[in-house]
């Protein structure tokens, strides 16, 4: 379902960005006659029946990635299926959640391409985009002015879902993470583990393919974060979708189908259950 190969991410020189802004300007004003050229990369096959979701395809070797330039990300290949989940573990700074931002559209690579169920996932619309992938913060990222119900229904809504239709699936989340005695509270008057359960019943309730879990239970306690996490995994198989987590807790791999370290900007696999 998901790929990623031969990834590579650094972020923008600001010096070179700005003398190439410089030269850009002079050549407009000489009216140069010269033009760039158009650097058409090519996609691997993709064929429509495989389960693969997200490619990426990298062009560069690694012998000119590592000569002195820095990248984030180096080199990385991994390979998620449908309904698979995937736990990433590292230090701050070693990369990982670079990598989720790639997946989640939040950065682009500097080269390659990432794919999407086949697409270039820059071409997505953001109608597309919600649709098919949903988050899950460590910062919960609720709105907290809203009610416990309002925070799951607000996404769907603006999705274009009915009120009613909304409103049943908010519930139905919402009870499913134990939560439907809390419906019309305020956000702020529950709990974080409680909140963090309402940003879960939010991810799932669109029907994603893709879950992105950007430490999801970094604010809270072991015990309440395992749960948390069983959760994540006992929904994601149940509705067939992908589950990738990023986290600096190196204990819950072995709940995972793949489990990868993220160090120096490389993915190393440790463990595959699959």
């Amino acid at each position: 379902m998901l790929k990623f190969d031969k990834v590579f991410f650094k972020y923008p020189d600001e010096n070179n960005n700005k003398s190439s802004k410089l030269n850009e300007n002079k050549n407009h004003k000489s009216n140069s006659t010269k033009h760039e050229i158009d650097h058409k990369s090519d996609y691997e096959s993709y064929e429509s029946g495989n389960e693969k979701v997200l490619q990426n395809s990298g062009k560069k070797s690694l012998e000119e990635k590592d000569s002195g330039e820095s990248y984030v990300l180096k080199n990385v290949s991994l390979e998620v299926s449908k309904g698979e989940s995937l736990i990433i573990e590292g230090k701050s700074g070693s990369g990982k959640s670079t990598f989720l931002n790639l997946a989640g559209k939040l950065e682009t690579p500097s080269e390659g391409k990432i794919l999407f169920e086949g697409q270039n996932l820059i071409d997505f619309t953001e109608h597309e985009f919600r649709r098919k992938i949903s988050y899950i913060f460590q910062s919960h990222s609720l709105w907290k002015d809203f009610t416990v119900l309002e925070n799951v229904k607000m996404p769907l809504l603006i999705k274009g879902v009915s009120e009613n239709k909304a409103t049943k699936i908010s519930k139905l989340w919402l009870d499913q993470v134990g939560l439907s005695d809390h419906l019309n509270k305020s956000v702020n008057a529950i709990s974080g583990g409680e909140q963090q359960r309402v940003g879960i019943a939010r991810a799932f309730a669109s029907s994603p393919k893709l879950i992105l879990a950007d430490e999801p239970t970094g604010n809270l306690d072991n015990q309440t974060g395992e749960k948390i996490i069983n959760l994540c995994l006992s929904f994601s198989k149940q509705n067939n979708i992908t589950f990738i987590c990023v986290t600096h807790n190196p204990n819950w791999k072995n709940l995972f189908d793949k489990s990868y370290t993220c160090s120096m900007g490389k993915m190393h696999l440790t463990s595959s259950f699959n």
